[in-house]
């Protein structure tokens, strides 16, 4: 596996409208984070999205499926590795989303999902929505810092770790980690409205994304079995169906792309060694909306 090098640094990314492309899958949980950003910023309205098939190809990739004649209508390509060897023809992989695209050149100018949110967050501030939030304010910069790396690690890289355990011990270890990291974020949200308080921030982004994904994937295909956020964390419960009332949350969450994406192709052959997108389960309770006075 090889670096994947941007042709541009973080500072020196031009800011323009209508240049970028992002690119995601539904499935995915890092591209999740940077398509609820950019319709929660107000930046759909400046950065056009293109959708990759949730199915990832063990052979392919991530492919354009979804579109006529089965290539991007914008980039003009089939696949996202494409996209990758036209910004750098010796890389080597991994090819994944999200990307953002500079359309003029076709080459991918940032992969990285955290790095990308916090673009939009922050160097994309001037093509904001008049009344979009502030995701990165500067007197919780540090909190959010600590909290999206530790989402990142303890709850989604964390689900990975325990559904590829092959020991017992490093299974029950990791399951251990996963819930002992939730029953955090659970405390947290008995005080607070949002995780960092009454304000929305890319930390909540970051959450969501995994947890929208426990019931519906992670449970049975990492075997997280061991508590529900139905029956064990009601602050969680609540607080995620506060996040899927809002539109930028809601649209960007489609659970049968989640199942497809984690049952079937590279992952579903992975664990189950078959292409079964399972019925269910109810998610009707994400729109069961209660008063949440903090």
């Amino acid at each position: 596996m090889t670096t994947y090098h941007s042709p541009y640094s973080f500072e020196e990314l031009p800011i323009e409208p209508h240049r970028y492309r992002l690119v995601q899958a539904r499935a995915c949980p890092f591209a999740h984070r940077t398509t609820i950003a950019r319709e929660l910023l107000g930046l759909d309205e400046v950065i056009s999205l293109a959708t990759v098939d949730s199915v990832h190809s063990p052979e392919e990739g991530w492919l354009f499926r979804l579109d006529e004649n089965n290539e991007d209508p914008v980039l003009k390509v089939k696949d996202v590795k494409s996209l990758y060897l036209n910004t750098d023809a010796t890389y080597e992989g991994p090819y994944t989303v999200p990307a953002l695209v500079d359309t003029d050149s076709k080459k991918v100018v940032m992969s990285e999902s955290l790095d990308l949110l916090r673009l939009f967050s922050t160097r994309f501030q001037p093509l904001h929505q008049k009344t979009a939030i502030d995701l990165y304010p500067k007197h919780l910069a540090e909190e959010i810092d600590t909290w999206n790396q530790a989402i990142s690690d303890q709850l989604l890289i964390m689900s990975y770790k325990i559904g590829y355990a092959e020991e017992q011990a490093d299974y029950e270890k990791y399951v251990q980690l996963y819930f002992d990291f939730l029953d955090q974020i659970e405390e947290k949200l008995a005080k607070n409205r949002y995780l960092l308080g009454e304000q929305l921030t890319e930390s909540d982004l970051v959450l969501y994304t995994p947890l929208i994904r426990l019931e519906v994937a992670y449970k049975y295909i990492f075997s997280i079995l061991k508590k529900s956020i139905r029956t064990d964390y009601p602050n969680i419960m609540n607080y995620m169906r506060e996040l899927y009332q809002i539109p930028a949350f809601r649209n960007s969450t489609d659970f049968e792309a989640i199942k497809a994406g984690y049952y079937t192709g590279t992952l579903g052959q992975r664990s189950f060694k078959r292409e079964i997108v399972p019925v269910g389960p109810d998610m009707s309770w994400l729109n069961e909306l209660h008063h949440r006075d903090k």
